[in-house]
């Protein structure tokens, strides 16, 4: 599967479990169709009369779930997964059935999608702080990597079928999305996801930049728009005449909510923060094209010959293949000024297009499928938040994650998260929130029931303190606590007496 054809399965809508099957025999894996085709059938019954609010059968959901699954070449259990990811909740099966009909490493990842959206659930405020913990509290909870990329992969089915419903339901997807399923696309290194995923919750939350920045984008395309093909002509002439032998050049517009954010940064003023067409005509990124070559020598020939060819912008060349980013993602780019002007460029190989497009999980499938030798590669990522073992599709390891293990995520009754040590108590909790309701601590709810001073919190807890008229502290609560911000609060208190 080339990537057009990975571009135009991932926005062609599915409605039959075939059209699966189809995609699923071009990826060059080899699936167990017929534990998948029982999966289809489980869920089909399960779903059965079932509506989404769009009004569409809820059987064409799962089925698309599971496409953008396939796409990503994750393994047979992900696809079963993404098939079966709603029957506990909305098709009234027990995770005892699921275990019994498909095995515990299924039934254990629906059960943690199960327990993704209870945490997600909770989320009720949309402050980048409370937006930041619940990333890290939905990858504390997961020991699967599929269970978040299933997880997306829903979301981004949802928002791209119920966009035109509104309702407060789409609303409060749209920011769920737009502050926790993007960035942790970002996490991911599904970039693609992340874009699809951003552009759509824009149509929903800001329908007004929405639609300027469309017009904009489609304004400066029609104006410009034979710029790109000319640029892209020129571009396979230049690597044919250097006889570098390209797997693919391609062309592409920037992204709406990306072009608007970085509009909004650079070209309005504090005193006015409407954005205008000027603002995007002035983006040097908006309009690119794409080299893809075999090898890493090949993408520094090319950059030499496109800089020798044209003048670029050094304040726009950036080198993420010496210098990669955080989450993994390996290109060069550079500005070049193509006919009075200017366009990106972006050079990669096949294999950092496959990481940057579709993340890890497609990129270990590349490397399986590029080698029938197993390369025993460790891959890692993004601060070392999640790393992949044994690159070997069939090793269930290569998904296990590890995440903040020394972390706990709790919340407080109104929804807002805060993240603790590993061993934390109810006395941390109360001294994170506030110093005077620490000193004047009078007990903790856990979960709606009384708990000690001693109690040790959990990922998801919600906890509730009880206040004292009068100061409680004592010298044993030094022992007790395990935040160095409670103990020094406790200190100075004592000593302030």
């Amino acid at each position: 599967m080339n990537f057009r054809e990975f571009y135009d399965l991932f926005n062609k809508k599915i409605t039959t479990f075939e059209e699966l099957v189809d995609i699923l025999n071009i990826s060059n894996i080899s699936y167990d169709l017929s534990f998948i085709s029982k999966a289809y059938e489980v869920a089909s019954n399960a779903h059965r009369n079932q509506y989404r609010i769009s009004g569409e059968s809820y059987e064409i959901h799962f089925l698309n779930v599971a496409k953008l699954i396939a796409l990503l070449k994750l393994d047979e259990v992900s696809i079963v997964c993404a098939l079966l990811h709603d029957v506990v909740e909305k098709g009234n099966l027990s995770l005892e059935q699921i275990d019994k009909d498909f095995g515990t490493e299924v039934a254990f990842i629906i059960d943690g999608l199960t327990t993704i959206k209870s945490l997600s659930q909770k989320y009720s405020s949309f402050y980048e702080e409370t937006s930041n913990n619940i990333k890290d509290l939905i990858l504390a909870a997961t020991d699967d990597v599929r269970i978040v990329i299933i997880r997306i992969s829903e979301k981004l089915d949802n928002i791209l079928n119920i966009t035109n419903v509104n309702t407060d339901i789409v609303v409060n997807s749209a920011n769920k999305i737009m502050n926790i399923y993007a960035p942790l696309c970002e996490y991911l290194g599904l970039g693609y996801f992340k874009r699809v995923l951003e552009d759509n919750a824009f149509k929903v939350l800001y329908k007004e930049e929405y639609d300027i920045t469309c017009q904009a984008i489609n304004s400066i395309v029609k104006e410009k728009g034979d710029i790109l093909e000319e640029f892209k002509e020129d571009l396979q002439n230049l690597l044919k005449k250097a006889k570098i032998d390209y797997l693919e050049v391609q062309t592409r517009v920037k992204s709406l909510y990306s072009s608007y954010l970085k509009v909004k940064r650079k070209y309005t003023q504090p005193t006015n923060t409407k954005i205008t067409i000027d603002g995007f005509k002035k983006l040097k990124d908006l309009l690119a094209a794409r080299i893809i070559l075999k090898t890493v020598e090949e993408c520094y020939m090319a950059i030499g010959l496109v800089h020798f060819q044209w003048e670029h912008d050094p304040t726009e060349y950036d080198d993420y293949i010496m210098k990669p980013k955080e989450n993994g993602y390996r290109s060069i780019q550079s500005a070049i000024i193509y006919k009075d002007c200017f366009l990106e460029i972006q050079i990669r190989t096949q294999e950092m297009h496959e990481y940057n497009e579709f993340g890890p999980a497609s990129h270990i499938a590349y490397k399986m499928l590029s080698s029938k030798k197993n390369s025993g590669n460790t891959f890692t990522w993004t601060k070392d938040l999640i790393r992949w073992k044994n690159a070997n599709v069939v090793n269930n390891d290569v998904y296990k994650i590890k995440v903040f293990a020394n972390s706990v995520f709790v919340f407080t009754p109104k929804g807002l998260l805060i993240r603790l040590p590993k061993g934390a108590t109810p006395l941390d909790f109360a001294f994170r929130i506030h110093t005077e309701i620490g000193i004047h601590y009078g007990g903790a709810l856990v979960n709606g029931k009384m708990v000690n001073k001693q109690y040790t919190l959990n990922t998801g807890d919600t906890v509730e303190i009880l206040l004292s008229a009068k100061p409680t502290v004592n010298v044993d609560w030094l022992k007790l606590v395990k935040t160095q911000s409670a103990k020094q609060k406790i200190k100075r208190y004592l000593n302030a007496k």
